[in-house]
């Protein structure tokens, strides 16, 4: 009798479980990751406005990228090809907070990364000075983390971000 009711419970749930359509499965919608220029615009918007509140005498790209040297450089000037040492401060000028911050207390040398590997608009602005250079950018989301934000998640999708770069060495392939 157990027998019987293990053997029919286990038919039951084999035959439940079959499906009557044709063994497609359903994909959900993918997630639009593209910008639209209404989307583009009200980021640079916000831009000029923080900009203007706290007087950033600040020149804007063609592609949106907001930047003021605070400091001159006088050596290379780092291609997408080079890899380059630098230190840095990233802000979320929405909040304020302070998402990561590398000086020269921190380290001696800075932090060595790949131009190639740089999110668009931070390449873009180390494109703009040379060694020794120190600049601030004002990065919309499009340019920097995009609708995904960052993998780690400390940068939310969609966040316009500030960094300060200081060029410490560009090192030519």
């Amino acid at each position: 009798m157990k027998n019987t009711l293990l053997l029919t419970s286990f038919l039951i749930f084999i035959f439940s479980c079959k499906s009557d359509d044709d063994g497609s499965i359903l994909e959900p919608d993918p997630i639009n990751l593209e910008y639209t220029q209404e989307e583009k615009d009200a980021e640079i918007a916000w831009i000029k406005s923080f900009i203007e509140e706290n007087e950033i005498p600040a020149i804007e790209t063609e592609s949106g990228l907001h930047y003021v040297i605070e400091q001159e450089g006088n050596g290379l000037t780092p291609t997408e090809e080079d890899l380059i040492v630098f230190y840095y401060k990233t802000i979320n000028p929405a909040t304020g907070e302070v998402l990561g911050e590398l000086t020269r207390d921190d380290s001696k040398y800075g932090l060595v990364g790949s131009m190639y590997g740089m999110l668009e608009g931070v390449r873009e602005g180390f494109m703009l000075i040379n060694e020794g250079a120190i600049i601030m950018m004002i990065v919309p989301s499009y340019l920097a983390y995009g609708k995904r934000g960052s993998f780690t998640g400390d940068v939310e999708p969609e966040t316009i971000m500030m960094y300060t770069m200081e060029l410490n060495l560009v090192l030519k392939k």
